[in-house]
C-alpha cells in the first residue's frame, strides 16, 4: 500500500510539472506579447503616497491589488511573465486538486452505518475514481483560469483573487467536522472581503481563451515600442490585409528608407497604412500605434496628441508606454519641465527608473533638433503637416519618404508633383518613376524636367504594361503575375 501511495505521489508530480511546463511554454513561445502588452498599460510607483492613495483607501482598497500590480511590473523583462503566470495558474490546480480530496475525506468523515467491508471498498477502486475526478476538475480549473489569462486586459490581481479564494476554501475544508467548516468558511469569506476588496472576479470577463490575430497585433505594437524595427519586419511577413499590419509594415520599412522600395509588393488599403487615423472610432491600443508614425517623422505635436489619448483611454490612464514617448516628446520639443514631470515618475518605478536616468543622460550630451512649433491643426491634415515638418528640417529624409508614398497611395498625383517639385526627390527609386511616368504620359510639360530621372528599363516595361493591358482588355487578374507590384497595376484598383 505504501508503494502505492509512493507511486501515485510520483504520478502527481510529474503530472503536475508537465502541466507547469506546457503553460509555461505556451506564454513563453506562442503567446508572450499579450503580458508584456499588460504591462506597458500600467505603471507601479515605489512612492508611499502613491500606494496608499490607489491601493489602501476605502474607494481603491485592495491588498491583492496592490501585490497583483507589484508583480506585474516585472512582466516588462521577457520570460517574466510567462513563468509567473504558469506558476501561479499551475499552483491554482494543485489546490483545486487538494480541494476535491479534501470533500471526498469530509464525505467518509460524515457516513456512518458503514460496513467495513464498504469503507475497504471506498479506499480501493472509489479512491482511485475519485482522484481521477480530482484530476479532470483541477486541469479544468487551471485551463479556465490559463483562458482569462490570455485577455487583454486581465489583472495578474484576479488570478491571485481566485487563488486566494481557493485557499479559504481549502483551509474551511481542512476542518474536522462540518459544523467547523461552515464556521471556519465563514470567517474566510469576511477576512477575504476585507483583503481581496469584495470582489470575487475584478475588472475581468468570466471566460477567456487565446486569440492569435491579437495576439499578432500585440507583438507589433511591442516590438515597435521598443525599436526592434527587424522583428516588426518579421512579424509582418505574411500578406496580411490587417490595417495595423500595412501600417507597422510599412514602419518598419520606412526606418530601413526601404518604404518607396519595397511598399508596393504587399497589400496596401491606403491612406491608413502610413497613418492610423486619430478620431472617435479608435481605441488606446490604435491611438498608441498612431502616435508611432508621427513621432518618426519628427512631428512632435502630433505624436504627442495621438499619445495622450492613448493614456486617456487605457485602462489605467498612465501606462508606462505612454509616460515613456511623452517624456521623449517634450524632451524633444525642448519642454523640459514637461519632461521632468514624466522622468520622476518613470524614477520611481522599479523597471523604468533606469531608462529614465539613461534618458537624461542622453539628453545632455547631444543636441535634439524634433523641435515642433505649438501650431493648431486638424488630427486629418496628414499632408499638411507633413508639409510643414519639411519646411522646418529639410533634410528629414522620414518625412519626405511618408510624403511622396502618402501622395501616391492616395493617389494623389498632383500633390506628387507639387511636393517633388517643392521637396525634390531621391533618384534611382522605381516607385517614383513609375509615378513620373504617369504624370508625364497626362501632362506632356513634365517631361523636359522628369525624363532625365527615370531609367530607361522603367521606360521600356511602362510600355509593356500598356500593351499588356489593352491585350487583356482590362482584366487585371490576367496581368497580376506579371505587374501586380508596380504602381500602375495600383492606379487601376478600385480604391478600398
Amino acid at each position: 500500500m505504501q508503494q502505492k501511495n509512493r507511486n501515485n505521489s510520483r504520478i502527481g508530480w510529474i503530472v503536475t510539472l508537465v502541466g507547469a511546463a506546457m503553460l509555461l511554454l505556451f506564454f513563453l513561445l506562442l503567446y508572450p506579447y499579450h503580458l508584456r502588452h499588460r504591462e506597458q498599460t500600467m505603471l507601479f510607483l515605489m512612492n508611499l503616497d502613491w500606494i496608499r492613495e490607489t491601493y489602501l483607501s476605502r474607494e481603491h482598497g485592495g491588498v491583492v491589488r496592490l501585490v497583483g500590480d507589484f508583480v506585474q511590473q516585472f512582466f516588462y523583462y521577457i520570460g517574466v511573465g510567462p513563468v509567473i503566470v504558469s506558476a501561479l495558474v499551475t499552483l491554482l490546480g494543485v489546490v483545486w486538486y487538494k480541494i476535491m480530496m479534501q470533500i471526498r475525506t469530509l464525505f467518509r468523515r460524515g457516513g456512518e452505518g458503514e460496513t467495513r467491508e464498504e469503507q475497504t471498498d471506498i479506499r480501493g477502486k472509489r479512491a482511485g475514481s475519485w482522484k481521477v475526478l480530482a484530476c479532470v476538475v483541477a486541469i479544468l480549473v487551471a485551463l479556465w483560469e490559463a483562458g482569462r489569462e490570455c485577455l487583454i486586459e486581465y489583472p495578474l490581481a484576479s488570478t491571485l483573487q481566485v487563488l486566494g479564494w481557493s485557499a479559504i476554501l481549502l483551509f474551511a475544508l481542512q476542518c474536522k467536522d462540518r459544523s467547523m467548516v461552515a464556521w471556519t468558511f465563514g470567517i474566510g469569506i469576511i477576512a477575504g472581503c476585507w483583503l481581496l476588496d469584495y470582489e470575487m472576479l475584478p475588472g475581468s470577463k468570466l471566460f477567456g481563451k487565446p486569440n492569435m490575430t491579437l495576439e499578432r497585433l500585440m507583438g507589433l505594437d511591442v516590438e515597435a515600442s521598443f525599436g526592434h524595427w527587424n522583428k516588426v519586419g518579421q512579424l509582418t511577413e505574411n500578406d496580411k490585409t490587417n490595417t495595423v499590419d500595412i501600417y507597422y509594415r510599412n514602419l518598419s520599412l520606412a526606418y530601413q528608407n526601404r518604404l518607396p522600395e519595397a511598399m508596393m509588393t504587399r497589400p496596401q488599403n491606403g491612406e491608413e497604412g502610413l497613418f492610423i487615423p486619430v478620431n472617435e472610432n479608435g481605441n488606446y491600443f490604435l491611438f498608441g500605434a498612431a502616435g508611432e508614425a508621427w513621432w518618426a517623422v519628427g512631428d512632435m505635436t502630433m505624436a504627442e496628441h495621438a499619445t495622450l489619448l492613448g493614456q486617456i483611454f487605457s485602462p489605467r490612464k498612465m501606462g508606462s508606454r505612454y509616460m515613456k514617448r511623452l517624456a521623449e516628446i517634450n524632451l524633444a520639443k525642448g519642454d523640459q519641465a514637461a519632461a521632468d514631470k514624466y522622468m520622476r515618475m518613470l524614477e520611481q518605478s522599479l523597471v523604468h527608473r533606469k531608462w529614465a536616468l539613461e534618458k537624461n543622460i542622453d539628453v545632455q550630451t547631444r543636441e535634439l533638433n524634433l523641435q515642433t512649433p505649438d501650431t493648431l491643426r486638424l488630427a486629418g491634415e496628414v499632408r499638411l503637416c507633413l508639409r510643414s515638418t519639411l519646411d522646418r528640417q529639410p533634410d528629414n529624409a522620414m518625412a519626405l519618404q511618408y510624403l511622396l508614398c502618402y501622395d501616391l497611395l492616395v493617389r494623389d498625383l498632383l500633390s506628387f508633383t507639387s511636393d517633388v517639385q517643392r521637396y525634390g526627390c531621391p533618384r534611382d527609386v522605381r516607385l517614383y518613376e513609375e509615378a513620373m511616368l504617369v504624370v508625364m504620359a497626362s501632362r506632356p510639360e513634365m517631361r523636359e524636367a522628369w525624363q532625365p530621372l527615370v531609367r530607361r528599363q522603367t521606360y521600356e516595361d511602362f510600355e509593356a504594361f500598356n500593351q499588356a493591358l489593352i491585350e487583356s482588355k482590362g482584366h487585371l487578374d490576367k496581368i497580376r503575375p506579371t505587374y501586380g507590384t508596380s504602381y500602375w497595376y495600383y492606379l487601376r484598383l478600385k480604391p478600398q
